[in-house]
C-alpha cells in the first residue's frame, strides 16, 4: 500500500511503498531503526484499511460462523418486531461498518425514550361507598426493543470460538515443534501450553461444578452460572477500628477485648441466570438473570467450633428444615435450638438483575418455574416410579369446633368438592366422605377449610378451620403438616 513520506531515507532508497523499499535493498544491514518503524507502521495502517473495507471474503467467512441472536416470535403489538427489523436493515444497508453496531436504525430504537407520570387512583371496591382520590404518582420508562449484537462481528465470532481457537493454535504449534524440531520439544509444548488456558478456564469450571451439583440437587431449576471466582482472607477490620479506639482514648483501656479476627469468604458469580424451558414457547430466554453476584461472608472461630462439636456428636441438630417438623420440635419440653455459630453477610451486590414475566400456551412462567421444581423433587424420590396422577381425599371429622352446624370444602386446583352440613355435637363434627380430584401437577396445593353454616336460610357461613399441604409434601415429607401427625393417614 502506498503510504506517505514522513522523513528522508537513512538508506537513500525510495520508501514510496513497503515492497519497493524492501526490493531496492542490497543488503538487509542497510536498514535503520527509522525503516523498521516506518514498516510497522505501513503494515498497521494497511491492515486497518483492509478491515475496514470489509472484503467480500470475509464477509463470507463470518457469515458462515456468526449466528446473531433473532427477535423473539412473539409480537408485543399487531404489527410486531419482525416487519420493523426488516425495515430497519433495509434501511441500514446503504452504510456498513466493521468496527460497531451493525444497523443505526436498530440502535435508535432500541433507545430509552422518556420517562412519563402516571397517576396512581385509589377507587372503592363494588360494594363499598365512596369516590376514587388521587393516592401518588408514579413515574416510568417502558419500552419494548429487541436483542441488538453489539461490537464487531469478528470479535464476536472469536469470542464465540475462544476454545476452539485455542485448540487449534496450540495443535499448529504442537505439530510444526514435531515435524521441525523434534518429539521431545513438541511433548514439553503440549504440556505447558494448554495451562495459560487451563488457568483463565478455572473460574468457568468452578461455574460448571456449582451449577451442575444445584441442578442435580434441585432438577427443574435449571440455573446457569457462567463463571465463579472465590477468595478468602483473614478480616481484621473490627480488631483494627477497636485498637484505634483505644488509641485516641475513647474506650477505656481495662475493658475487654469482644473484636475477633474474621475468616472471610467472597464468592462473585457472572451471569447467573434461571433459565426457561427451551420447549415453552417464552419470549424471553430467562426467567431471572444478574450480569454479576457478589457475596462476602464472614465467621469466627465460634461457628468452626460449633461445627466441630456437631460433626463429633457433642452437640445434638434440634432443626429440621420443614416449617411443620420444626414447629413440632418446638412444642417439645425443655426444647433448645442448635447455636452453631454466626454468619455475618458483610457484601450482598447484585447488578444488572432482571426478571422476565411471560405467558405462553395459558400459563404464566412463574407457576411454570415452581411446577418443573416440584416435579423435579417428586421425580428424584420416587426414582424410576411413576407419579401419581390422582389424589383422594377422606374427610373424616373435626374436633374442637366452635360452630352449630358446619361443613368441610377440599379444594384442589380449580376442582372444589363440599361435604354436607352436620350438627356438631361437644365440639365435634364427623363427615365421612370421600372425594377423588385429578392431580397431575405435584405442586397443586390441598386445602381444607371447614365452615360454619350459620343459623338460618338467610345467614351466610364463614371460616372456623382450615388445613392446606402441597401435594409434593405428601411425597416428600408427609408430617410437614400444622396439625397433629395422627389425624392424617396416607396411603
Amino acid at each position: 500500500d502506498e503510504v506517505p513520506v514522513l522523513s528522508a531515507p537513512l538508506t537513500g532508497v525510495s520508501r514510496r511503498s513497503v515492497g519497493a523499499f524492501l526490493s531496492n535493498l542490497r543488503s538487509p544491514s542497510d536498514i535503520s531503526r527509522r525503516d523498521i518503524v516506518w514498516i510497522l507502521k505501513s503494515l498497521v495502517h494497511a491492515s486497518t484499511r483492509a478491515l475496514r473495507r470489509r472484503s467480500s471474503l470475509l464477509d463470507r467467512l463470518l457469515a458462515r460462523y456468526d449466528d446473531p441472536s433473532s427477535p423473539p416470535k412473539r409480537s408485543p403489538s399487531t404489527e410486531g418486531w419482525r416487519s420493523s427489523l426488516e425495515s430497519a436493515r433495509e434501511a441500514g444497508q446503504t452504510k456498513k461498518r466493521f468496527f460497531f453496531a451493525r444497523d443505526d436504525a436498530l440502535r435508535r430504537k432500541a433507545r430509552e425514550p422518556d420517562p412519563r407520570t402516571f397517576a396512581l387512583i385509589a377507587a372503592p371496591r363494588r360494594n363499598e361507598i365512596g369516590r376514587a382520590y388521587r393516592n401518588g404518582a408514579v413515574t416510568l420508562s417502558v419500552w419494548m426493543a429487541p436483542t441488538l449484537a453489539e461490537g464487531p462481528s469478528l470479535i464476536r465470532w472469536a469470542s464465540k470460538y475462544f476454545r476452539e481457537l485455542c485448540a487449534g493454535f496450540i495443535s499448529l504449534v504442537v505439530l510444526l515443534s514435531w515435524i521441525l524440531i523434534g518429539r521431545t520439544t513438541a511433548l514439553t509444548l503440549l504440556l505447558l501450553l494448554p495451562l495459560p488456558l487451563v488457568y483463565v478456564e478455572i473460574p468457568q469450571f468452578l461455574g460448571w461444578c456449582l451449577q451442575t451439583y444445584i441442578n442435580r440437587l434441585a432438577p427443574g431449576i435449571r440455573m446457569s452460572i457462567g463463571a465463579l471466582r472465590l477468595s478468602m482472607w483473614i478480616d481484621r477490620t473490627d480488631v483494627d477500628l477497636e485498637r484505634r479506639k483505644k488509641d485516641a482514648d475513647e474506650v477505656d483501656d481495662d475493658a475487654p477485648t469482644l473484636a475477633r479476627a474474621r475468616l472471610a469468604v467472597c464468592a462473585d458469580v457472572d451471569a447467573f441466570a434461571l433459565r426457561h424451558p427451551t420447549d415453552a414457547g417464552y419470549a424471553h430466554s430467562d426467567f431471572v438473570s444478574a450480569r454479576s453476584v457478589r457475596v462476602q461472608l464472614s465467621v469466627d472461630h465460634r461457628l468452626l467450633d460449633g461445627l466441630a462439636n456437631w460433626f463429633l456428636g457433642r452437640i445434638p441438630l434440634n432443626w429440621s428444615p420443614f416449617p411443620g417438623r420444626h414447629a413440632a420440635l418446638r412444642k417439645q419440653r425443655g426444647f433448645e435450638p442448635t447455636r452453631l455459630g454466626c454468619v455475618r453477610v458483610d457484601v450482598l451486590k447484585v447488578d444488572h438483575a432482571r426478571c422476565a414475566f411471560d405467558h405462553a400456551h395459558g400459563e404464566f412462567n412463574v407457576a411454570r418455574f415452581t411446577r418443573d421444581l416440584a416435579s423435579g423433587k417428586v421425580a428424584k424420590k420416587l426414582g424410576d416410579e411413576l407419579p401419581p396422577n390422582q389424589l383422594r381425599v377422606a374427610v373424616v371429622g373435626a374436633q374442637n369446633l366452635k360452630a352449630r352446624n358446619a361443613f368441610a370444602v377440599v379444594t384442589v386446583r380449580s376442582f372444589r368438592s363440599q361435604t354436607a352440613v352436620r350438627e356438631v355435637i361437644d365440639g365435634g363434627c364427623v363427615w365421612n366422605e370421600r372425594f377423588s380430584f385429578p392431580c397431575p401437577d405435584p405442586s397443586a396445593v390441598l386445602h381444607v377449610g371447614v365452615y360454619d353454616a350459620g343459623r338460618g336460610l338467610s345467614s351466610r357461613a364463614s371460616l372456623v378451620a382450615q388445613w392446606l399441604t402441597t401435594a409434593k409434601m405428601l411425597i416428600l415429607d408427609p408430617t410437614n403438616i400444622y396439625c397433629d401427625p395422627a389425624s392424617l393417614q396416607i396411603s
